[in-house]
């Protein structure tokens, strides 16, 4: 069966910061593929790292649809089951291993000794909810993070944080980071993956090592503390977001496919 599509072009999107898996069928798709799509370069480097050839790789980074952003109105906090005049910290990902929402659970549970009217949330859904739900419990954090589950007005939640905060360990690039930048709320996030490219600390946001809740903390704090200085962060960061428009994302996507289409010899 592959020996029969072998002569066959195509292209493969690499969106996640993870090795190859070392099955054969993996290692074969990648080798033979006409070209790599990898939505970061962080993802290109781990590509290479796993022996795909530089010349085959193609950064595309991911985009956002900003006519999604236009009419998107926060939901008031008090909707939300939190005071009107809290801090609130939240984050928007499924509940997966690399998402790392325990290092998040772990940073609020010390941050809040220094800012009590803090309130944190974690909207989305997957099979660790009921073991982060018990983290929380254990840290004593479970009367100030909120589980919202997965939710359809997911942008309208994350308008309503004060900061967002993505935990990840491995990220490919973290479109919901783009969509906080979109939305001008302040971003704490990780160095993991492809989120540097798009999070500079103290310049489109507030960068933190992954896997360390003293550091995302501390990156939280300094958040927090900002102030106005926000104000101008936000604005960059909203600059930063319109080199990820999906329109770029088509165009440079359609580019690789004509070149691939062009490269095939004549029938």
């Amino acid at each position: 069966m592959v020996k029969r599509f072998s002569n066959i072009p195509y292209v493969v999107t690499r969106r996640v910061d993870f090795h190859l898996a070392r099955n054969p069928f993996s290692r074969w798709k990648y080798n033979h593929a006409s070209r790599v799509l990898a939505i970061s370069d962080k993802v290109k480097e781990v590509l290479e790292q796993d022996g795909v050839p530089h010349g085959k790789i193609s950064v595309v980074k991911s985009g956002i649809d900003f006519s999604r952003f236009q009419w998107i109105e926060a939901i008031p906090k008090e909707m939300l089951g939190v005071p009107s005049d809290s801090l609130l910290i939240g984050q928007v990902a499924s509940m997966a291993d690399h998402k790392d929402q325990a290092t998040f659970i772990k940073a609020v549970a010390l941050v809040r000794p220094s800012f009590r009217h803090m309130r944190a949330m974690i909207v989305g859904d997957g099979e660790l909810k009921s073991k982060l739900m018990g983290l929380a419990k254990a840290l004593k954090v479970d009367d100030v993070i909120h589980f919202m589950g997965f939710r359809d007005d997911a942008l309208r939640l994350l308008k309503s944080f004060d900061i967002f905060c993505l935990s990840s360990k491995e990220e490919g690039l973290g479109t919901s980071v783009l969509d906080a930048m979109a939305l001008m709320v302040p971003v704490v996030a990780t160095r993991a993956g492809g989120i540097p490219e798009m999070v500079k600390d103290g310049v489109t946001g507030y960068l933190a090592k992954p896997q360390d809740p003293q550091n995302l903390a501390e990156a939280l704090n300094r958040a927090i503390i900002a102030g106005s200085n926000n104000k101008l962060i936000c604005s960059r960061a909203f600059e930063m977001a319109k080199r990820y428009d999906i329109s770029n994302t088509v165009s440079q996507t359609e580019m690789v496919y004509k070149l691939v289409l062009n490269a095939v010899p004549a029938s």
